[in-house]
């Protein structure tokens, strides 16, 4: 269903080394969009930036810029010194920067999600944002379709995890806030009712009515 994996070796192969913009033209839905991943002469092209969880700033070398730049942080200072405890651990606090962006975004309707897998060209014209979710366990938007899948194979999931639980319903409630426009007024209501419900036009309505 999808293309382009966001891995931790990933944060370190792309090319640039400052703040940088996407791809933004295949894939948009009103002013939410997904960017799809890029070729150039058949090849792959490491474009894709994520945001920074402590400045919120977009790069695409973001483990270099926690470390050179936020190296103070609590977070960042007590990171292993290498490793695969390091990976992901990195790759944990990537991918909360990018889930505060994400979060924002939808909230606000306007701007790219950042996704862990993009759609390719093809893919793109039948895939919008509503289409991801977050994983409870990592953050990461990844394709409803494979959500569930994916929290099974997740390294950031508990050692025990359970995995009858309703994945869709925790990963909606993790977004549930954003579904009013003025903001939500029961914390519990969200949780609750609103996460319970499915991603259609009927909980659309029923969360952008400010009345209920």
């Amino acid at each position: 269903m999808t293309s382009d994996n966001t891995g931790p070796t990933e944060i370190e192969m792309m090319p640039q080394t400052g703040p940088a913009e996407e791809n933004f033209d295949l894939v948009s839905d009103s002013t939410v969009r997904v960017s799809s991943a890029t070729k150039d002469m058949g090849k792959r092209v490491y474009d894709k930036v994520h945001y920074c969880l402590f400045c919120h700033k977009a790069y695409s070398k973001m483990a270099r810029h926690l470390v050179q730049v936020h190296g103070a942080e609590t977070a960042v200072a007590s990171l292993p010194r290498d490793g695969v405890a390091k990976r992901l651990k990195l790759e944990l606090l990537l991918r909360k920067g990018d889930f505060h962006h994400n979060h924002e975004v939808l909230c606000q309707k306007r701007g790219n999600l950042v996704v862990l897998r993009r759609p390719n060209e093809v893919q793109a014209d039948v895939t919008t944002y509503e289409d991801f979710g977050p994983c409870p366990e990592c953050l990461g938007f990844v394709h409803k379709n494979l959500l569930w899948h994916h929290v099974r194979s997740c390294p950031h999931k508990p050692a025990n995890g359970n995995y009858r639980r309703p994945i869709q319903k925790e990963s909606r409630s993790l977004l549930a806030d954003c579904k009013f426009r003025n903001g939500c007024p029961d914390t519990g209501f969200v949780t609750d009712i609103l996460s319970a419900l499915k991603n259609d036009d009927v909980s659309g309505i029923i969360s952008q009515d400010t009345d209920i």
